[in-house]
């Protein structure tokens, strides 16, 4: 895997590939809802206005979560376990719980080419 900075430079980079609605400042990503057994569990909304945060949707739900960059650099740091087979539930990093897990997962997992 490549060191996390690269990485995010390489996923804002993607982030900003997808097109946008007319007069929309954000780009707008639709990504599978991944599950460590395979499972697709539905669509999560990407939404990406530059800088170190990203925001989700999920289903028809009105609002918005924001995962900032520390939080996929937590999850980023202990892929390799979580990929094996580390169960979400105990994901740590320096004895702390890892957040926004339901976002950063799929994100991490619809990109995974890009940690090459």
């Amino acid at each position: 895997m490549v060191p996390f900075e690269v990485f995010w430079d390489r996923l804002k980079k993607e982030l900003m590939t997808e097109s946008k609605k007319s007069g929309d400042k954000k780009w707008h990503w639709i990504i599978p809802k991944w599950s460590f057994v395979g499972r697709v569990s539905g669509k999560l909304s990407c939404i990406y206005e530059g800088g170190d945060i990203v925001y989700f949707k999920t289903g028809n739900d009105t609002k918005t979560v924001s995962a900032h960059k520390d939080e996929f650099e937590n999850l980023y740091a202990v892929w390799g376990e979580y990929i094996e087979g580390a169960d979400r539930s105990g994901l740590e990093r320096d004895g702390k719980k890892l957040r926004r897990l339901t976002y950063t997962i799929p994100t991490l997992k619809h990109f995974e080419r890009l940690m090459r």
